[in-house]
């Protein structure tokens, strides 16, 4: 069996990491199994192996297998379906038409599910499964659920005894910082100067805001400050195929989404997308080096969900967290210390309660761990 994993893999041009194994090994001989493995790890690969494996191990010789994917955003079904096609795995997409309290549950957080329209399509997965055979197992994956979200999610589901395999979500290549906000002038025209300097040579960068207002003013102030240098090359039509900068929300229109997402995942000049939180969700954009949050999102488990989605090539990256005073009191106890803190490792207070995580197996150092031992450090 080992054997037939790693040639699956293979084919699809990868080694199988032990728990990516793990998750394909248990699914295989048919339990239900979630899987919590940091972002960029390759999630998707598991269950991309699947058609491959089942094939090559039954017993009848018919081939054929069909994995269904379920997935809460169409930018993510898109970008998995042309994946899939480029390793050459036939698949295609079934996508109902989103309203807008479905994109509001999603964009606000893949995890607040209570109340949700979101939740009770979740639940109705229950009713897909009542369709198959009680034979066919399910596997739910995501990059971060603490011990009970991964009960209430099991449940919602309708798994059944299913086998958790956990890693925790700490990305050793990631530098954590904490800055003051003080107004999108102030914080944001070194980004701009460097942007203008260095052009299709900066850092990929995700801004992620928490309203779409932000979104907006922050996305004008780029246009605005940097004129014609906007697009690449200087003074081309301001049209998403040219910009340096562009902005994903929920209002942003379908074909403009789907360019920013192909641009972000392939060689192109955009450098910086004004984003709020569904942007990145299970796209593999490798190479962004930069995360900056403008405003703190509502909680730790979020925070690292979206900071993942920097470094997912294991290259060194940043995650840059700008609270907004005003905004502080919809985030919770967590979050608010984790802004606040000016003398204890970032990195130690994002992880201490996630489940497998060590700080004496999992440190880093200082100079790349956070702002805080950086300085400590230096001192």
């Amino acid at each position: 069996m080992a054997t037939v994993m790693q040639d699956a893999a293979a084919r699809l041009g990868y080694v199988l990491k032990d728990d990516q194994a793990k998750i394909i090994a248990c699914f295989k001989d048919g339990n239900d199994v979630f899987g919590v493995l940091p972002t960029g790890y390759g999630k998707s690969l598991c269950y991309q192996c699947l058609p491959y494996i089942f094939d090559s191990t039954r017993e009848d010789g018919i081939s054929g297998s069909i994995i269904i994917i379920i997935t809460p955003l169409i930018a993510i079904i898109r970008d998995q379906v042309h994946a899939c096609r480029n390793k050459g795995l036939s698949a295609a997409a079934v996508c109902g038409d989103a309203n807008d309290d479905d994109k509001e549950d999603v964009e606000k957080g893949l995890f607040q599910l209570l109340g949700s329209t979101f939740r009770d399509s979740l639940e109705r997965i229950g009713e897909v499964r009542s369709l198959l055979p009680s034979s066919v197992p399910v596997m739910a994956l995501t990059a971060t659920a603490t011990h009970q979200l991964r009960l209430d999610l099991s449940r919602i589901i309708g798994l059944k005894n299913p086998v958790m395999i956990v890693q925790p979500p700490c990305k050793p290549n990631l530098m954590y910082k904490v800055g003051n906000f003080v107004s999108i002038e102030a914080n944001f025209t070194p980004v701009l100067d460097n942007l203008r300097r260095e052009r299709a040579a900066y850092s990929r960068t995700i801004i992620y805001c928490r309203t779409m207002d932000d979104c907006a003013n922050l996305y004008l102030f780029f246009e605005r400050g940097l004129g014609r240098d906007f697009t690449e090359p200087p003074g081309a039509p301001n049209i998403s195929k040219f910009r340096l900068v562009d902005m994903f929300t929920s209002c942003t229109e379908m074909a403009v989404k789907n360019q920013i997402v192909t641009a972000f995942t392939t060689e192109s000049n955009l450098r910086i997308v004004c984003a709020t939180v569904a942007f990145g969700m299970g796209v593999d954009c490798a190479n962004v080096r930069v995360i900056i949050h403008f405003g703190a999102p509502d909680d730790l488990e979020s925070y690292i969900q979206e900071t993942g989605r920097a470094g997912r090539d294991n290259l060194p990256s940043q995650a840059i967290l700008f609270p907004k005073k005003n905004a502080m009191r919809f985030v919770n106890r967590e979050m608010r210390a984790y802004c606040y803190n000016y003398s204890d490792c970032r990195r130690n207070l994002l992880f201490i309660n996630m489940e497998g995580y060590k700080r004496e197996l999992h440190s880093v150092p200082p100079d790349s761990c956070c702002d805080i031992c950086q300085s400590n450090n230096e001192h």
